[in-house]
């Protein structure tokens, strides 16, 4: 009977250990509601930090996912964030370059993806008004509604707004590694 108890004494011991469990990881990562992103835009903006609304939610794809609102009526302006932190970011991005590009028909019904210098790896989804980007950790997808502006215009606040959440290195380097 002592052997046995002696047994699972010694079989609890040394369970412990120092890794970093994926709860853990997800607590210290940046909010999806970003102030850095507000300043961003209201910079961009030539407004106050104040003037802009957050709003945090789960959105459809199941990620966190903050909205930014200012103005109103036709000079409404809202930015959405989608913030996906699950694996392969990289891959999902290409994914979905990839399969915007293709053509199944004789002629293209929308503008194709525009490659972006951001982070490892950006793309503006002009039929969408969405800027993916990411730096091999996170993707981050923001979705611009903005009337009355060009496409070039949307795609500039876009980028000012994004730039926050991705992470490089102060050589260009990604956040990930592994990555170019």
């Amino acid at each position: 009977m002592a052997a046995l108890v002696t047994c699972l004494a010694l079989g609890a011991c040394g369970g412990s250990s120092s890794t970093t469990t994926p709860e853990a990881k997800k607590s210290t990562a940046i909010p999806v509601c970003y102030g850095a992103a507000k300043s961003a835009m209201a910079s961009f903006l030539g407004i106050q930090a104040q003037q802009i609304a957050t709003a945090q939610f789960k959105g459809n794809s199941g990620n966190p996912d903050c909205s930014y609102t200012t103005g109103t009526g036709h000079h409404k302006i809202k930015l959405i964030a989608d913030d996906y932190m699950g694996p392969q970011p990289y891959f999902i991005l290409e994914r979905t370059e990839i399969e915007a590009s293709q053509v199944f028909v004789p002629t293209r019904t929308e503008p194709p993806p525009q490659a972006i210098n951001m982070g490892i790896e950006a793309d503006w989804f002009p039929a969408r008004e969405q800027l993916m980007a990411t730096d091999g950790v996170k993707l981050i997808t923001t979705t611009v509604d903005w009337n009355g502006v060009s496409q070039k215009h949307r795609l500039a606040l876009a980028k000012a707004f994004t730039k926050p959440y991705i992470k490089v290195t102060k050589r260009g380097k990604a956040a990930a590694k592994g990555y170019p």
